[in-house]
């Protein structure tokens, strides 16, 4: 497939597909020029004390991307490779696409205990605070979103700089678990542990889908039930 006499192949992206056969698809010129930077902060305490084990610390995260700039896109699409043969595609695409960037905020602190009750019992409790601010657009380069998503028919472009969801600052998850040795015979150890939490996605997913202005950060829990024994070898 060629492109048009005035495009640049170093700054187009184009193909051809077919959906049926194998090594059907074509691609020529310049596919991404993306990039990706990450700054994390994490650290710990811990100390005991008696029968308590204490540990607290903090999570910090920056992630920056960036999409490349292509001047000039084309596709075109084939039922089948007699239509390609005549030029009949089903379908074409030409486009360009512009640069981007994201910026993600992330940061979070934490505090737990592991409290040894008896020799063989042991709880762990603690909670974890998240703060996950909404994405926002590099320098030049602006996210939208849109307003009354519940309305369809007055469905708007937001104004620039309009956040995708409002920033929680409630976010505490709590953590509960339990483990008891129920057996101690050399090479045979059995522990029952059993759990509960709670815990707060990143909120980053909303911006593939649903770019609502009002989205929240979803939460979930979860419970677990476990056995773990080591047999004779």
């Amino acid at each position: 497939m060629l492109f048009p006499p005035y495009v640049n192949v170093n700054d187009a992206f184009g193909g051809f597909f077919i959906p049926s056969g194998i090594n059907s698809s074509y691609y020529l010129g310049k596919n991404v020029s993306n990039a990706q930077r990450q700054y994390n902060i994490v650290d710990s305490l811990s100390f005991i004390t008696g029968g308590h084990q204490f540990k607290f610390g903090i999570d910090w995260r920056r992630i920056g991307t960036y999409n490349g700039a292509r001047s000039y896109d084309q596709f075109a699409y084939f039922t089948t490779p007699q239509a390609a043969a005549f030029g009949l595609a089903s379908t074409v695409i030409v486009e360009a696409q512009d640069p981007g960037s994201i910026l993600f905020r992330n940061f979070s602190v934490f505090a737990q205990d592991a409290w040894k009750i008896r020799p063989r019992l042991t709880l762990t409790y603690g909670a974890r605070w998240e703060i996950n601010p909404a994405p926002e657009g590099g320098p030049g380069h602006p996210l939208y979103t849109f307003t009354n998503c519940d309305d369809p028919r007055n469905l708007q472009l937001a104004p620039v700089g309009t956040k995708f969801y409002q920033t929680t600052w409630r976010n505490i998850a709590p953590r509960v678990g339990l483990a008891y040795e129920l057996r101690r015979t050399p090479s045979w150890e059995t522990t029952l542990r059993g759990g509960w939490g709670m815990f707060y996605d990143l909120g980053s997913f909303c911006l593939v889908k649903q770019p609502r202005a009002s989205l929240i950060t979803a939460k979930r829990a979860s419970m677990t039930c476990t056995i773990h024994c080591r047999p004779r070898r």
